[in-house]
């Protein structure tokens, strides 16, 4: 029964979360509310992107819509987004899980053996 309900919460709380998709409008949003700098140039690409396939619904001129696209790449490429958008919490992850493994370790390991004491009766 134990198994189970690990293997439930296992599930529930890192399976179901991986396996949600994020849409480009959330990573969009999320990368410039990291890096103002970008001043709502990725944003206006990704909503430009779906009108760039069929640019005669909308009105817009294809090649303006492919050089916004194209400026908010360079953008993106210039401010080296990414390397170091989640570093901290990524570092405070890390160490928070090697003191739960280090705790883990000592208490395994400093406890009376339980499987000895049963065998020895």
């Amino acid at each position: 029964m134990t198994y189970l309900v690990l293997a439930g919460l296992g599930w529930f709380f890192f399976v179901r979360p991986l396996a949600r998709r994020v849409t480009d409008q959330q990573v969009a949003l999320y990368l410039e509310e990291h890096e103002p700098s970008l001043h709502e140039l990725l944003l206006s690409a990704v909503d430009a992107g779906s009108s760039v396939r069929d640019p005669g619904k909308t009105g817009e001129s294809a090649a303006m819509l492919e050089r916004l696209v194209e400026s908010a790449i360079e953008k993106c490429q210039e401010t080296d987004l990414g390397r170091g958008l989640e570093r901290r919490s990524l570092w405070r992850s890390v160490a928070v899980m090697s003191g739960i493994a280090a705790a883990a370790a000592a208490i395994f390991t400093s406890g009376r053996p339980i499987c000895g004491r049963a065998r020895s009766r």
